[in-house]
């Protein structure tokens, strides 16, 4: 995957992940580029919840990983009005776009 976003955008200057998903996080450390901060907002996948960290190339790039508590729920309605009135364009971060059936292999 990183070699894929590399390749077609270069590196990337922030990381927000919603996934949980540790391999995720794993797969796209090398494609950063130094001085980056890496946000964590989705909670690890059940059976997932420990994350081996490449704390080496966290220190030689200098990385910033931090943790994003999620938004109360009744915020969400707010946050859709603006994006339907499209107050908020969202397509130049988003990477590609999957089915539901696709989640889980994403």
């Amino acid at each position: 995957m990183n070699e894929e976003i590399v390749k077609t955008y270069g590196k990337v200057d922030v990381v927000f992940d919603t996934t949980g998903n540790p391999d995720v996080l794993s797969a796209v450390l090398p494609a950063v580029r130094p001085q980056v901060r890496v946000l964590l907002a989705g909670l690890m996948v059940k059976g997932k919840e420990t994350w081996p960290l490449a704390s080496d190339l966290v220190v030689a790039r200098k990385l910033t990983i931090q943790g994003v508590l999620m938004l109360a729920s009744q915020k969400y309605e707010g946050i859709f009005k603006l994006l339907s009135e499209g107050r908020i364009n969202l397509e130049h971060v988003i990477y590609r776009h999957i089915s539901l059936d696709e989640v889980n292999d994403a």
